[in-house]
């Protein structure tokens, strides 16, 4: 299979890393396959975020549907993701996580609503953010994603 450059074997639908992501972590395809896409190798790094943070959640950890929670379940996009966009990537706002590193906000901007204070929380406790910066983080949060579309309730 890593001989077959041309596809004829695996149509080039086979990729190491999602297999690993599938494997190793006991992961979604379609949750493997959006980290791939994203990520690229550093998909693996987001796993261990994600199993970093099961380990501090005993509900998680003990169920692999948990484990891997996303910030919506429409979508493939993980809480881990939030939790590496800011150790990793240097995010340091709500919009920029919602809207820049996950795209949830240009894809739905209601399932972003319904993720941001999961994200606010998750960011808050990262970046060791006071109540104040939380509360503004919000404020522009909403503000932005009220732009994206209709307004929020």
């Amino acid at each position: 299979v890593g001989a077959d450059r041309g596809g004829l074997v695996c149509n080039q639908a086979f990729d190491k890393v999602v297999v690993t992501l599938r494997e190793q972590y006991d992961m979604d395809k379609a949750v493997a396959k959006h980290l791939m896409q994203n990520y690229g190798t550093r998909a693996l790094l987001v796993a261990k975020v994600a199993e970093e943070m099961a380990a501090k959640d005993s509900q998680r950890s003990s169920d692999h549907a948990f484990r891997y929670k996303k910030l919506n379940s429409k979508y493939p996009m993980l809480e881990a993701e939030v939790v590496f966009a800011c150790r990793q990537e240097f995010a340091c706002t709500a919009v920029d996580v919602l809207a820049r590193r996950t795209r949830l906000a240009f894809l739905d901007s209601k399932a972003a609503e319904t993720a941001l204070p999961r994200v606010l929380d998750m960011m808050a406790a990262e970046l060791q953010w006071s109540g104040r910066r939380k509360e503004q983080e919000r404020k522009d949060a909403v503000k932005f994603l009220e732009s994206m579309s209709m307004p929020l309730q």
